[in-house]
């Protein structure tokens, strides 16, 4: 289960491999780094950077 800052937002593994598909037909290349991760038992925190543009113009976003 994924769950956000809204908890009326959270979606199961199908609905977010659909999410996933839609933002990569209108994103371009995705890039990520990962500058911290911090583990505690079972729980991983990170924060992540995430760099893409739109696929139509290759605009930042």
């Amino acid at each position: 289960m994924a769950e956000g800052l809204i908890p009326e937002m959270q979606v199961g593994a199908d609905d977010f491999r659909d999410l996933v598909m839609a933002f990569r037909h209108i994103l371009g290349d995705i890039q990520v780094d990962m500058p911290k991760i911090i583990e505690n038992g079972d729980w991983v925190s990170a924060i992540i950077h995430l760099r893409t543009t739109r696929a139509d113009n290759g605009a930042p976003l």
